[in-house]
């Protein structure tokens, strides 16, 4: 959207889980009115393994554009090289999430765009992780 770079740490090869907020809402309300579901712990995710190269290509074809995918060899502090929840209990409660990996880029861009574009306000999340000892060369 601001024309900018996709940072991708790593090899781009790790994998996420990406789901969208509103599965994340019907999994917490479902979990509120299922007594079965009384202290129990769950995990909300699309339980799709995504790579975060993957997304950034998808990031890409929703943009329109050829903005570059930059590989800083750079990685995160602490960051796991493979990340997707296991839905299953959920599922047995009758859940599922409803909203594809495409559906939850339209709707974040929707958003952005109802609200004027990316705020100004917001932090340079890269420069701070970099002055926090967060963000690490690779090899240093």
């Amino acid at each position: 959207m601001s024309g900018r770079p996709l940072v991708v740490y790593e090899d781009g090869r790790q994998t996420r889980d990406f789901v969208h907020v509103r599965d994340v809402i019907d999994a917490n309300t479902l979990v509120l009115e299922k007594d079965e579901a009384d202290f129990q712990a769950f995990n909300v995710g699309s339980g799709i393994a995504t790579t975060v190269l993957e997304y950034a290509e998808a990031v890409r074809a929703k943009l329109g554009s050829a903005v570059p995918i930059e590989f800083p060899n750079e990685y995160r502090l602490g960051d796991n090289r493979h990340s997707v929840s296991s839905v299953a209990k959920l599922q047995r409660l009758g859940w599922k999430p409803r909203h594809s990996l495409p559906q939850i880029l339209d709707d974040f861009r929707a958003w952005v765009e109802k609200i004027g574009g990316i705020p100004s306000e917001i932090p340079d999340a890269y420069a701070e992780m970099k002055r926090a000892g967060v963000v690490l060369t690779a090899g240093s």
